[in-house]
């Protein structure tokens, strides 16, 4: 396994483990379609309002040596159309369309990894 995979797959962890001890409960973890792909799904309470939110996180990590390019500048436009695909897959997935009544809002969150600390940007874009 190579390092960048390594430090990937502990990027994901990290968020995991943030959202979970702040109440969120997982519903999906690596989803994957010919569209895009997910890395994390959650459902929570909203952040400001009492609400339910469908919680779609992105996961971006990078080593110090890449200091020129920051995780949210990695997300380029065609990243985000694959993320978007991916949620319109999700949503009609038989799985969860009959969990989708109970969602009153999507938020698309970034979760970036320094490899030391973990920054979570909420509604980092909008679908």
């Amino acid at each position: 396994m190579n390092s960048k995979k390594i430090q990937g797959d502990q990027a994901e962890q990290k968020a995991l483990q943030a959202y979970l001890d702040r109440g969120a409960r997982l519903l999906s973890q690596n989803y994957r379609v010919k569209a895009g792909e997910l890395d994390l799904v959650f459902e929570e309470d909203g952040i400001e309002a009492p609400q339910m939110q469908l919680v779609i996180v992105e996961v971006r990590s990078r080593t110090p040596g890449r200091a020129w390019e920051t995780p949210a500048e990695s997300l380029t436009p065609s990243k985000l159309a694959r993320i978007r695909r991916a949620t319109s897959c999700w949503l009609v997935d038989p799985r969860w369309r009959d969990h989708a009544r109970r969602w009153d809002s999507i938020r698309f969150d970034l979760a970036a990894w320094d490899g030391s600390r973990l920054e979570i940007h909420p509604n980092f874009w909008w679908y």
